[in-house]
């Protein structure tokens, strides 16, 4: 079963892991989850934004935005999972983006 891991960081916004949990580096992979009126959104490619629900919340994942934090550091706390299915569709796209057939 594949979920992906959600993180808070200490200003509250959401990171969605895309880095498989057990691998061992003290940096993850992840995308920002977006809330569906954040002004962020706006300038960013809408071929680069999947669509997401958490606790109920919609969201976007900027796939464009991929970013490498420590996620282990002190105001970084997972707070869930996504579903199976926002998962695949989510790790499927980054497929895409990086253009393997």
């Amino acid at each position: 079963m594949t979920q992906l891991r959600v993180f808070s960081d200490h200003e509250g916004r959401l990171h969605g892991e895309i880095s498989h949990r057990n691998v061992a580096h003290a940096v993850r992979i992840s995308v920002p989850m977006l809330p569906e009126n954040d002004p962020m959104l706006r300038p960013l490619n809408p071929a680069f934004l999947i669509p997401v629900r958490f606790h109920e919340a919609k969201y976007q994942i900027a796939l464009a935005s991929i970013t490498m934090k420590a996620l282990w550091k002190a105001g970084i706390k997972e707070i869930g999972f996504l579903d199976e299915n926002a998962s695949r569709d989510i790790l499927n796209n980054f497929v895409d983006i990086l253009g393997y057939d």
